[in-house]
């Protein structure tokens, strides 16, 4: 078995493994007053976390726009996740979109759950 890299070995021997992620589009949308994201995750692949970072790194970087949606079912733990739904609200998409979940309300007797959302446009 190979040897790990000196800087991989670095990196595997960090309490908390990390990667970096950048964008020229917020840096000159909002320089130095750019802020900071730092988030946790189980990934423990250096390029799963690059590709994460990435992905996170676009949906920051995006314009977005709040709006409500009724989904199927009772989520009361949602506020505060990312999550996937299918969207037809009313910013004009259509398909599956990512959002952010800014505040839930349960309905039980109807089943359904009221989110407000964080939709990058």
């Amino acid at each position: 078995m190979p040897a790990a890299s000196f800087s991989r070995a670095e990196w595997l021997r960090q309490a908390e493994l990390s990667t970096l992620a950048t964008s020229a589009v917020m840096e000159s949308r909002w320089g130095e007053d750019a802020g900071d994201l730092a988030q946790s995750s189980l990934l423990v692949e250096l390029a799963a976390a690059d590709a994460e970072a990435a992905r996170r790194m676009a949906l920051h970087s995006a314009v977005r726009a709040i709006d409500w949606v009724e989904i199927e079912g009772v989520w009361p733990d949602l506020v505060g996740n990312w999550i996937e739904i299918d969207y037809a609200g009313e910013l004009g998409m259509v398909g599956m979109v990512s959002v952010r979940v800014l505040n839930a309300r349960v309905d039980q007797g109807a089943g359904v759950t009221e989110i407000e959302v964080e939709v990058a446009i």
